[in-house]
């Protein structure tokens, strides 16, 4: 039997309070974090966020909350 995993399909995070909930704060902070440049899309007028970027966003940040530039 196989035990490798599989690779799992990022989820879409469709609205500020969406993008909130799966950030664990206000939707005022999550605004905030794109102005720190969270990878965010917009369609129509709607906000987008994929779950693996905003991981992936998230991870490369600092203490200070600072992106930090990986060479």
């Amino acid at each position: 039997m196989d035990k490798r995993k599989k690779p799992r399909k990022p989820r879409l995070l469709v609205g500020w309070t969406r993008i909130a909930a799966y950030l664990e704060c206000s939707v005022a902070t999550a605004k905030r974090r794109e102005a720190e440049g969270m990878p965010l899309v917009r369609v129509g007028g709607a906000v987008c966020a994929l779950t693996d970027d905003v991981e992936i966003w998230l991870k490369t940040k600092d203490a200070s909350g600072r992106n930090v530039r990986r060479r």
